[in-house]
């Protein structure tokens, strides 16, 4: 069974081992829970991935839909340049993940995985998935974007808009 939200399939590549399998209604809202998203996180190991990538920029869209999600640094790069190619992501944690248990996965919508979090902001956001699991939630969602795909920079790459661990555990809390 796959995960869905945005009315897609973005994780029928993966359904982590430890998490229970869920009907996607019983997330909250029905869906992965969005998070706050004040600054700028890199994805790694898109090189492996760059097929998805280049499918997740020619579905993704201009910064519009997004401007709502989107605050500090995230939205000042978002209104600066509104043509970069957005679309929204799915971060899901993968504690049975032979080669690092704070691993955590990134998805993108109609794709699938497109990379992880590096090891220290996999480790940094540990707080914001017990935050989640608290809510009934396993599964966070984020604005993000497309790099890369030119001549000049022909890799393909993906930046996260997601604001500190701290700071979505504390938005977490209130809400």
């Amino acid at each position: 069974m796959a995960v869905t939200f945005g009315g897609g399939d973005f994780a029928r590549e993966y359904v982590p081992e430890s998490a229970p399998v869920r009907d996607p209604g019983q997330f909250v809202g029905g869906s992965p829970l969005t998070v706050l998203a004040g600054d700028l996180v890199d994805v790694v190991g898109e090189s492996y991935r760059q097929d998805a990538l280049r499918r997740v920029a020619a579905a993704a869209t201009v910064s519009t839909p997004y401007l709502d999600d989107l605050s500090g640094r995230a939205l000042e790069m978002a209104e600066k340049d509104r043509a970069k190619r957005w679309f929204r992501a799915a971060l899901i944690p993968e504690p049975t993940n032979k080669h690092d248990r704070h691993a955590v996965a990134v998805y993108a919508d109609d794709v699938g995985q497109i990379g992880y979090l590096d090891r220290v902001h996999a480790i940094a956001y540990q707080p914001v998935f017990e935050a989640l699991r608290a809510r009934g939630c396993n599964v966070a969602s984020c604005p993000a974007f497309v790099t890369g795909g030119t001549k000049s920079a022909p890799h393909y790459g993906a930046e996260l808009c997601l604001s500190g661990p701290k700071r979505v555990v504390a938005d977490l809390s209130e809400s």
